[in-house]
């Protein structure tokens, strides 16, 4: 049986895709500066996410390191 409303299936596929493509813009920082991002991070990815929708992808892929680590809020290192 299906309790769900189709309201209800939807928000969970949004939230779901929201989910899949912080992962994947996560992974894709990760790789460019060599090494796992921090939970504040984290965070401002997501807060990218958020205002920026499948452009901040773009953006992460565009940028040199020294670029993506300002991006992201952590000045270079």
């Amino acid at each position: 049986m299906d309790d769900l409303s189709p309201e209800g299936r939807t928000e969970g596929r949004t939230e779901g895709r929201t989910e899949g493509t912080l992962f994947a813009l996560s992974r894709i920082v990760e790789r460019r500066l060599g090494r796992e991002v921090t939970a504040a991070e984290r965070d401002a990815l997501r807060a990218r996410l958020d205002r920026l929708g499948d452009r901040a992808v773009d953006d992460a892929l565009d940028l040199d390191v020294p670029s993506l680590e300002a991006w992201i809020g952590r000045a270079p290192s």
